[in-house]
């Protein structure tokens, strides 16, 4: 037996950082196939949850194969009855060189939403095209599904962009429809000023180019999937960004004795705090010094971003949940009025005249939006003259808030620079945005 296997194995993981990557595409591209080769060929199924998937009685596998992959994943019962992804499956695996976390979302135009919940933290996008779907006279026409993810993956600022073309199979492996697909495609990129795309031919069903070269596709040379996520850099140096510090929680420690103090709770969403550190609160513009860093009962000489520390400052001072403790040198902009790109995910249209809960970092308040200034055309990809925004429409708009908050542009930090929209009676979520500065 060797005992030192695990030691190995962990200090393998330690030398690769995780990756968070979704799969988007039209409906039945292949989305849920792809993520259950994934796991299944990379052997992060367990026997059980295969025999579960073998015995359902909505299996749509096709002759040849014993298994339906896509079921691994549509977890809803009405998923597995309509054969469609409805809600948004996250799943966790790993291979000797990497750990992932992968969200399968929807491809159906209404739960565009959805898809827009696991891009929010996403690291690299697959979008997948179906090659059997597409036409080839006299030019290639991207589904509008199709377009309509990628732009949403640029607007998020997904830093990774792969385009996997599905089904390769049943266009007969052919080099040159796929060449075609992968030109359409990349015209269509720079439009939207797409930046590191990585194509790839594969047949999510078969396995081809999965987690082992294909051999029906000896004309293609580049990596396989499995081997591409596997390189993807997600250095993104957060840490050299300028602190932001949301305050979650306000804690009184032993408030019956004479020695209590208050600490401040939450998530370094951008750089980093050391002991002594001289801050601002924002938005009081107060300056706070930096006492003591406490992580799991234990005291700290610095955090970095992505912890979840409490801090303890030598002041006396204000601050509650929705305050920012920032740094000094680059503070975020405090604004009454933003203008933002906006993604309407409710059935009911944007209504001019009502107030909405505008959620930022941990703060919430009431907001109204002031005017759409303009609508983005999914096919052609231009800023048209706006109209009111329905169900899965992005749109340009200007927003009062009834409180000053500190923001930043979502291009240089996405955690301050985004926020939701909530319906105040209802409580559910009606957009997302990304601020422009």
């Amino acid at each position: 037996m060797n005992l030192e296997a695990p030691e190995k194995k962990q200090s393998v993981f330690k030398k690769h950082s995780l990756l968070r990557f979704i799969t988007a595409g039209s409906v039945d591209d292949g989305k849920s196939t792809l993520i259950g080769r994934l796991l299944f060929d990379s052997k992060n199924i367990f026997i059980d949850q295969l025999d579960a998937v073998s015995r359902t009685k909505y299996k749509r596998v096709m002759s040849g194969h014993n298994i339906d992959l896509s079921l691994l994943t549509d977890g809803l019962e009405s998923e597995r009855e309509q054969g469609i992804t409805i809600d948004v499956a996250y799943r966790y695996f790993n291979t000797p060189k990497r750990k992932f976390i992968i969200a399968d979302t929807p491809g159906h135009e209404q739960y565009t939403r959805n898809m827009i919940t696991g891009a929010s933290t996403a690291d690299a996008v697959i979008i997948l095209i179906d090659a059997s779907k597409i036409k080839f006279n006299p030019s290639v026409n991207l589904l509008t599904q199709t377009k309509r993810h990628s732009i949403i993956a640029h607007l998020l600022r997904i830093k990774h962009i792969i385009i996997a073309v599905n089904k390769m199979d049943l266009i007969n492996y052919n080099q040159i429809f796929y060449k075609r697909i992968v030109y359409a495609y990349k015209k269509f990129a720079e439009d939207i000023h797409f930046q590191n795309i990585n194509t790839i031919p594969i047949s999510a069903l078969n396995g081809d180019n999965i987690i082992s070269a294909s051999n029906n596709m000896l004309w293609y040379n580049g990596p396989t999937l499995i081997s591409l996520l596997e390189s993807l850099n997600t250095n993104e140096k957060i840490d050299k960004k300028p602190l932001r510090f949301p305050v979650q929680l306000v804690a009184r420690h032993c408030g019956h004795i004479s020695k209590d103090f208050r600490s401040y709770m939450g998530r370094i969403e951008s750089g980093i705090i050391k002991k002594n550190d001289c801050l601002i609160v924002e938005p009081s513009g107060k300056k706070a010094t930096i006492k003591d860093i406490q992580m799991l009962n234990k005291s700290l000489d610095m955090a970095i971003t992505g912890q979840s520390v409490t801090l303890i400052i030598k002041e006396y001072l204000d601050i509650s949940r929705g305050n920012m403790l920032v740094s000094p040198f680059k503070r975020p902009v405090l604004l009454r009025s933003i203008n933002a790109n906006l993604c309407w995910l409710s059935e009911e249209s944007l209504d001019l005249r009502r107030k909405y809960l505008l959620k930022h970092s941990t703060n919430q308040i009431l907001s109204r939006i002031l005017k759409i200034n303009a609508l983005l055309n999914i096919n052609t990809q231009k800023w048209c003259p706006p109209k009111l925004l329905d169900l899965n429409d992005i749109g340009c708009v200007t927003i009062n808030i009834y409180e000053p908050i500190s923001v930043d542009s979502y291009d240089n930090i996405r955690s301050t620079g985004s926020f939701i929209l909530i319906d105040e009676i209802t409580f559910q979520t009606v957009a997302a945005g990304m601020i422009i500065l």
